[in-house]
């Protein structure tokens, strides 16, 4: 049982597969129009390159202003501030040195512990099987001309349909932090729990057929760890470091 946190101000966000910072999600997301399209001019047996052709085509546009860029309350503007002009997915990737990734979106600020005080939260979105895509929750800081990983931790883990590419989410996690950055926790979406999850598991299971069971062997694994990444987490030197948390999956009873 994750503690109770009354009592103190706290900054919440949503981590869902699809869009960070939304409400609750729906249990699958179909593509716009724009994303099918992008699917349709995809060579067969692409699945990262189609995925992520969906995820830029269905994430928000930088306004052509200039005006964001100067504001410091945007991420944009925070990090052009800082000296980092570019926030494209292909860009942070490369700036933070991220491993092999789909699609990397920041779209809030993020208070932290002292002395960095500030970052700013994105989704990494990444393949763990031909079908089954993770998503983690990522802090990147400015580091002179680079960005700096302060944080990770897994925060969702879905499936992408066969037949269109959309996505399918197992799994999700919300985070949220006290104002002052010294605290946040990860706790679970109430319609994509990890008991919903493990019984989703089960019953594809008994339904798969015998080509389909590696891919929910991985999905087993995959929501495992989004599960066992739940907790309250306290800032310490220069990062979070989880202070407490469920029991470890491998020894929940059966049926938990």
């Amino acid at each position: 049982m994750i503690p109770k946190h009354t009592g103190v101000g706290l900054f919440l966000v949503s981590a869902l597969t699809c869009n960070c910072g939304a409400g609750p999600s729906k249990p699958a997301r179909e593509p716009s129009a724009t994303a099918a399209a992008a699917v349709s001019s995809q060579p067969t047996g692409s699945v990262a390159q189609a995925a992520e052709s969906i995820l830029k085509a269905d994430s928000p546009q930088t306004p052509d202003s200039s005006e964001s860029d100067q504001r410091l309350d945007t991420v944009e503007g925070w990090l052009a501030s800082k000296g980092i002009k570019d926030i494209s997915s292909e860009s942070l990737i490369r700036l933070a040195a991220l491993p092999a990734s789909v699609h990397v979106e920041c779209d809030r600020l993020f208070p932290v512990g002292k002395p960095v005080g500030q970052a700013v939260l994105c989704r990494r979105q990444f393949m763990e099987g031909d079908w089954e895509l993770g998503t983690s929750f990522l802090l990147l800081v400015p580091n002179q001309t680079r960005l700096r990983v302060v944080w990770e931790a897994r925060s969702a883990a879905g499936t992408l349909s066969k037949t269109n590419v959309s996505e399918d989410p197992w799994v999700q996690l919300s985070i949220s932090v006290q104002d002052d950055g010294q605290v946040l926790f990860l706790e679970e979406v109430a319609s994509l729990s990890c008991s919903d999850a493990k019984k989703r598991a089960a019953q594809e299971r008994k339904q798969a057929e015998k080509q389909d069971m590696a891919s929910i062997d991985v999905m087993e694994r995959s929501v495992g760890r989004v599960c066992q990444a739940r907790g309250k987490y306290a800032w310490r030197g220069s990062t979070f470091v989880r202070v407490s948390g469920p029991i470890p999956i491998a020894r929940l009873p059966s049926g938990a």
